[in-house]
């Protein structure tokens, strides 16, 4: 990060097409590290800024047709830099997230928790859309399955719209077979799903599993049923944004179109299911998951379930490929490393709280499933998709 410097501060106008919060405080931050004079009156009011002067710009591309063509005008007139994958051709560099990543991320989220049939949901125009489509099929056609594409005709933001894309979306998934694996362009959209499925009696996740986009809070908490969303890593982005442009205004040279991938999937109810048909199974995994710091026994599954052990076993191999015991130490493991992910717990609390019973136990697991101890394998989500420096979030 650079040092402050005690000269005049540099003017820097921020046009952003669309209030982003989580965008707008990571640029304020590296903004008064640099000691910049942040100019962004423009986002809040809409106004476009006839006549401004200034030493940098920070933009993403905007609907408005009025606004797209100040733009155009105005980005040759000092440095600037594009946050975001829309900027339908301005002459300037680029930071966006790769969203070609993410819809491969959600792709394989579905595929392994047994989808077998998938649809892509979408109501509006662009590059991101397109990125996201793309990346989503592609990594389903490699594991020889089809996406059925559910892309509304109109992009129509009324009230009369909204209405109607929702009633087009029951029409369509009514005809679609379930278990259903639905990605949704982003979190709004995926939370209109849930709606519809909700308002039209199917259940999520067990009926129809959904997958959003942007890890938006109040989208994803909010929602019917708490939605799974990719984190785009919108701060990253947005402070690597900021950087470009320091160093533009400094005179170095324009780097080319930069991505920076996905941090992961938060999963949340709405996807955290696995796709099965058999209603036993189906208990046996609510069961499971519901269960998973005690020491349950395969007798317990299978009483919870409605099943003889033989039959546990018989429809676990039919519908997962697995035995029970396997799919509890896989539901083990996975909360084991979304909370050393997202935790500061000891590997001993995770343990017990995992339902390992002892850390060695646990660490015996880990190892022979990742081939790496949990500290190390801790360690490395940590530097995966790191906050770049000075970023503090």
């Amino acid at each position: 990060m650079r040092t402050l410097r005690n000269l005049k501060k540099p003017t820097v106008l921020v046009l952003l097409g669309w209030n982003t919060p989580v965008a707008i405080r990571a640029i304020g931050r590296y903004a008064r590290q640099a000691n910049w004079h942040v100019e962004s009156r423009p986002i809040y009011t809409e106004e476009i800024p006839i006549g401004w002067k200034g030493d940098g710009l920070i933009i993403s591309d905007s609907p408005r047709a009025e606004m797209h063509r100040f733009l155009r005008r105005q980005v040759t007139r000092q440095p600037t830099a594009i946050y975001g994958s829309n900027n339908l051709g301005l002459p300037a560099p680029a930071v966006s997230e790769d969203n070609v990543a993410a819809g491969r991320l959600a792709a394989r989220h579905f595929l392994e928790r047994n989808h077998r049939h998938f649809a892509w949901v979408n109501a509006y125009c662009g590059r991101t859309a397109t990125e996201r489509r793309d990346g989503f099929i592609r990594e389903l056609h490699a594991a020889g399955a089809t996406c059925a594409l559910l892309e509304f005709p109109s992009a129509s933001p009324s009230a009369s719209g909204w209405k109607q894309r929702r009633q087009w979306l029951a029409q369509h998934l009514r005809q679609l077979k379930r278990p259903l694996a639905l990605f949704a362009l982003d979190d709004q959209l995926a939370s209109d799903a849930i709606t519809v499925c909700i308002e039209q009696g199917w259940r999520v996740p067990e009926e129809i599993s959904v997958v959003g986009v942007g890890n938006l809070e109040f989208a994803c908490e909010c929602s019917l049923v708490p939605l799974t969303s990719i984190d785009l890593g919108e701060e990253d982005v947005a402070w690597r944004t900021a950087e470009v442009l320091d160093d533009l205004m400094h005179n170095k040279p324009a780097p080319g179109s930069i991505l920076l991938p996905p941090r992961g999937i938060i999963i949340r109810q709405s996807s955290d299911t696995l796709a099965v048909g058999h209603a036993g199974v189906q208990r046996a995994l609510r069961f499971m998951k519901d269960n998973l710091e005690r020491p349950i026994g395969t007798e317990h599954i299978a009483e919870a379930a409605g099943l003889s052990r033989q039959a546990l076993y018989q429809f676990f191999r039919e519908e997962l490929d697995c035995t029970p015991a396997d799919q509890l130490l896989h539901f083990r493991l996975e909360q084991a490393r979304r909370q050393l992910r997202e935790s500061k717990d000891s590997a001993e609390k995770i343990a017990l709280a995992c339902g390992f019973g002892t850390r060695r136990t646990f660490d015996r697991c880990f190892m022979r499933t990742h081939n790496m101890p949990a500290s190390a394998w801790r360690q490395q989500e940590k530097t995966a998709y790191p906050r770049l420096t000075g970023f503090t979030g």
